[in-house]
């Protein structure tokens, strides 16, 4: 077995953490742009890692347990040479400035002299040192301590002399201060973990091998835990060319029973497992669409990309290739994450826009198994080293995810991010999940259920659980699923769902069994609309409005072909009383008719008015008619053919109940649609 060193770190963390804390100084100014400099380390795949850029903002990479080189700071052309320089600028000048700080990563010790400038660019040296020498720090913050300065800084340039410490000199940051307590470095955590006493669980050995695992994916109902196994023996061998058994990466599951623990895993199998490396991202709310890793081919083979499987009778099907536009990916890694509607594909790849090594994207779904091409997250998210493992909690707000180039304790932690509105690359700043979940090693594959409980995550190539912090989970979710079906056949429906509020909508679409999914926010009622060519739209009300806990909600939906004969009663349609002026409540059912008339611009339809049966029946059937006039002239305004339309007006002769109470009475107050072709 791999030997467990989880809870030394963690200890460690805290300590670290704590001091870091304490002596963090709040008014302390980072660099905001470069002016000049005198070269830098490039990388011809990768033109954004050391480049001058790298030193701006606060320190990252120097925080990485302090491990020295990162692609997330600047590094000159050459090891050795003579003198190399930078000059940063600040937005705007301080005054009274009494330490500058350089956090030095790769090779520290080799600042000569460091000068400020003034808004009128005359320099003011501050800082020489002729007589240079290694200190004994892998890293670290060098920190010059000044009289106030009379005059205001705008900027600042450090000059090096590499030739006196070989190798490459590196500086990730460089900041200003007016306080006269030294600067410390500081790791943005996430707002209550220090608060919260939960730890981290390394799962038993029933889950954790003696082998590798990687790639936890909890289903959404907390049940069933999917995870990648590496080399292990019941692994779907490979015969390599010398005739040996290879064991790659296969999908494996466990069941977690009520008292979670786990039950014994099990090989997923084909056609999902094969002899190349398989791996699971995502799995849907009713456990019957799974997102899996690579494209596989008809011979066997696998190419860079990602697949949809299907469970359908109990049985997994054969992957099926998501189809990205313009998709790339550079580097020979990759991991995804489908959000829980379906709707939005997260991705960690390596294109021509990315910022360094891998960069997190986002695609949007355009159609069965086809998406848009894929958006870089930007630059809060992404930075010169590498983005991995997204995931996105059932709320489609907050972003997990793994990386190289956030301050951290160890050479890949996991960071919590939450999207502030509909463009997805403005995000809130990434926060730390704190020494609990990260320490001196590598973090990453987090997943959390829909209920925001537990989450699971990779650390050091085994699997662990903890309760995240309060203020790290997800917002609290409703998950609606269901199937769209034919009312008169009971055959599943490919069709739109439209899910709104009174203030706000959105639309997922069911898949070719017709099933569909979407994750709710409590105390809201929504009604849904749901429409396919050839179909009348149908609609339903779903009230959360007592709702405030994490729950599961099915409702299914059928449609009524639409075919000679066929009547529908349209529901939710208002009128002022007693007379033929339409609310605006009714305009959601209206256009769902009206989209669905366009789609099939050969239907012609018969608008039967029906009133209450109580009152003078020559006045009813003249509201009637007025009323069904009223519908018909709105889906007129909405570009439908006043000839595919007739009229007929029953008053109060068809009533559907004879009883007096109100509810009786708005029963037989309605607007039937017949397909008269």
């Amino acid at each position: 077995m791999k030997k467990n060193t989880f809870l030394l770190s963690v200890l460690l963390g805290f300590l670290g953490h704590s001091l870091w804390a304490q002596m963090q100084v709040p008014d302390v100014y980072w660099a905001d742009y470069v002016l000049e400099y005198s070269s830098y380390y490039t990388r011809l795949d990768d033109p954004k890692q050391y480049a001058p850029e790298q030193v701006l903002g606060p320190p990252n990479g120097f925080l990485n347990n302090g491990s020295g080189e990162s692609p997330v700071m600047w590094a000159p052309s050459t090891p050795n040479a003579n003198e190399e320089f930078i000059k940063v600028g600040f937005k705007k000048p301080v005054k009274g400035v009494r330490q500058v700080v350089v956090a030095e990563c790769s090779r520290p010790g080799a600042i000569r002299e460091i000068y400020f400038y003034d808004p009128d660019d005359n320099p003011y040296l501050i800082y020489r040192n002729t007589n240079l020498s290694p200190p004994s720090e892998k890293s670290r913050l060098f920190r010059v301590m000044v009289p106030p300065t009379p005059y205001a800084v705008k900027s600042v340039k450090v000059i090096l002399s590499p030739v006196k410490i070989p190798g490459y000199n590196c500086i990730d940051a460089i900041g200003i201060s007016t306080s006269n307590v030294p600067v410390e470095a500081h790791i943005p955590v996430a707002d209550d973990v220090f608060e919260w006493q939960a730890s981290a669980e390394k799962l038993s050995e029933t889950i954790n091998s003696p082998y590798t695992e990687i790639a936890p994916n909890i289903s959404p109902d907390g049940s069933i835990l999917y995870f990648t196994r590496e080399n292990h023996p019941q692994n779907i061998p490979l015969i390599n060319e010398r005739g040996e058994k290879e064991y790659r990466q296969d999908i494996w599951y466990s069941k977690i029973n009520p008292d979670l623990t786990f039950s014994e895993p099990v090989n997923l199998g084909p056609p999902i497992n094969n002899p190349s490396h398989n791996s699971s991202f995502s799995i849907s709310a009713d456990g019957n669409t799974m997102l899996v890793n690579n494209v596989y081919m008809p011979d066997g083979s696998m190419k860079k990309g990602v697949s949809i499987a299907k469970k359908v009778n109990g049985k997994w099907t054969q992957p099926e290739e998501l189809i990205i536009e313009g998709f790339e990916n550079n580097s020979q890694f990759s991991e995804y994450c489908l959000s829980a509607d379906g709707q939005v594909l997260l991705m960690a790849i390596k294109m021509a826009d990315t910022h360094g090594g891998k960069d997190l994207y986002v695609s949007f779904k355009k159609g069965e198994r086809r998406f848009s091409k894929p958006r870089n997250l930007g630059p809060v998210i992404n930075t010169a080293a590498n983005e991995m493992s997204p995931f996105l909690a059932a709320d489609g707000k907050t972003l997990y995810f793994a990386s190289t180039g956030h301050p951290g304790y160890g050479s890949s932690d996991i960071f919590v991010s939450r999207r502030l509105d509909e463009s997805w690359t403005n995000w809130s700043p990434p926060k730390n999940l704190g020494p609990a979940v990260n320490t001196k090693g590598w973090e990453a594959y987090f997943s959390i259920s829909a209920s925001g409980e537990y989450a699971y995550f990779v650390s050091n190539e085994d699997i662990y659980r903890i309760q995240i912090s309060p203020k790290s989970r997800p917002k609290v979710v409703i998950v609606l699923t269901g199937q769209v079906r034919n009312e008169r056949t009971k055959a599943p429906i490919a069709a739109e769902v439209k899910i709104s509020t009174q203030d706000s909508s959105f639309t997922v679409e069911s898949d070719a069994q017709g099933m569909y999914q979407a994750s709710l926010e409590p105390q809201k009622k929504y009604t849904l609309y749901a429409h396919a060519k050839g179909f009348f739209p149908t609609e339903a009300v779903i009230d959360l409005s007592g709702k405030k806990e994490y729950g599961e909600v099915v409702k299914d939906l059928e449609l009524i072909p639409l075919e000679k004969g066929n009547k529908i009663r349209l529901e939710n349609i208002y009128f002022a009383r007693g007379r033929a002026d339409l609310l605006p409540e009714s305009y959601p059912t209206l256009d769902a008719l009206a989209e669905t008339l366009k789609e099939n611009p050969s239907s012609v339809i018969l608008l039967e008015g029906h009133t209450e049966p109580y009152g003078n029946k020559k006045s009813l059937i003249k509201l009637s008619e007025d009323r069904v006039k009223a519908v018909g002239n709105y889906l007129i305004g909405k570009g439908i053919d006043p000839k595919r339309i007739k009229y007929k007006a029953y008053g109060g002769m068809q009533p559907l109940t004879m009883k007096d109470d109100e509810e009786s009475r708005a029963l037989n107050r309605r607007v039937e649609v017949k397909v008269l072709k």
